[in-house]
């Protein structure tokens, strides 16, 4: 990311930075949100199965 910056930008080095910062602090946000949402469904997915375990400990199929 930064060479690809560079690239495109070889004077403005204020530039660059500022570019990078910004999107690196907002790529660094909407991954921060995937990863408690998987976080949430990983949980809700372990719930769900506890229960369905003890559904079947208590009425075998």
């Amino acid at each position: 990311m930064r060479i690809a910056a560079r690239m495109v930008y070889p004077t403005d080095s204020g530039y660059i930075f500022f570019y990078l910062t910004t999107h690196l602090f907002f790529l660094a946000k909407i991954h921060r949100l995937c990863y408690n949402k998987l976080i949430i469904l990983a949980l809700n997915v372990h719930k769900y199965n506890v229960k369905q375990y003890k559904l079947q400990e208590i009425a075998p199929e």
